[in-house]
């Protein structure tokens, strides 16, 4: 019965085409992003994983220079601060083709 009203839910549009629920699992749109620069920026600074995500956003957008500008005064301190930290600047020094951004 639950799963019912959630199928039928799902199907009229009240609940987001990226979080509904197909077989136990969640299925996301071809486009997960697709909110994302409504729903992150006001997040930055509040919740740690919205500025990783928004640099995320733009690189898949091919945005590097917001991307970089997101992480360009960050002092990695996890993993993926580290990979997106190089990443951004990777991807920016070949854009400018600059050996400056690659020594970073």
């Amino acid at each position: 019965m639950e799963s019912a009203r959630c199928r039928q839910s799902a199907q009229s549009g009240a609940i987001p085409r990226a979080i509904r629920r197909n077989s136990g699992a969640i299925s996301l749109t071809p486009h997960p992003f697709h909110h994302a620069l409504q729903l992150l920026p006001p997040l930055v600074g509040v919740v740690p994983e919205a500025r990783l995500n928004l640099v995320i956003y733009h690189m898949h957008n091919n945005e590097v220079q917001e991307a970089f500008e997101l992480m360009k005064d960050i002092e990695p301190a996890s993993p993926q601060e580290y990979i997106l930290k190089g990443v951004t600047n990777l991807a920016l020094g070949q854009q400018m083709d600059s050996r400056e951004h690659l020594k970073v």
